[in-house]
């Protein structure tokens, strides 16, 4: 699976969620600049739900993913995904990251190994990252299956690399191995 396959997914959960309520700022938090935005966890495949925030503060943008669902002993890697301004391409068909300067940039936010109680808190921050009014921020949860405990190597590609050799091989995926990931769960935010 590679970014283009997870189109159709993605921006079905995009569409609904732009067309929630969402409240990005609350008076409490207008004297500090700081907005926060609360949005569901949408699964994409596994039967992973929960809830996400993400706030943006005078030093850049802070999150976090509480999912629940997640399964016992898999590895688990959170995205954030950040495409500037949309309107200058398709999000629907993903064409945001085909072209040497693209509006979409992501990198590695958290990640885990499912516990036994399927629960886990993921926290992040992107500092200095000042985003564009109409921007789009998705944090999208990847599900990398069982830890591999027997290799430190594999188990740190589990953890660390979105495992998806399309991204940029080898650093972020291994020809050989080929896509090891599957789309688990996504929160979306729309920047005012």
């Amino acid at each position: 699976m590679n970014w283009q396959s997870l189109a159709t997914g993605i921006f079905t959960v995009l569409l609904g969620n732009l067309a929630l309520n969402v409240t990005f700022v609350t008076a409490a938090q207008a004297h500090d600049h700081v907005s926060c935005s609360q949005q569901d966890v949408v699964s994409l495949g596994e039967a992973v739900g929960g809830n996400a925030n993400l706030c943006s503060t005078p030093d850049g943008l802070r999150g976090s993913m509480k999912a629940k669902g997640l399964t016992e002993g898999s590895a688990y890697t959170v995205w954030f995904v950040y495409i500037d301004d949309p309107s200058s391409c398709d999000p629907t068909t993903l064409d945001c990251f085909d072209d040497a300067d693209p509006e979409g940039v992501f990198g590695r936010f958290d990640s885990t190994v499912g516990s036994k109680n399927g629960n886990f808190s993921f926290l992040g921050r992107v500092n200095g990252l000042k985003p564009s009014p109409g921007s789009l921020v998705f944090l999208l949860l990847y599900s990398h299956g069982p830890a591999d405990y027997s290799d430190g190597r594999k188990l740190a590609r589990q953890l660390l690399t979105p495992e998806d050799p399309e991204a940029g091989a080898p650093h972020l995926g291994i020809l050989a191995d080929g896509p090891a990931f599957t789309p688990a769960a996504i929160a979306v935010f729309a920047l005012p």
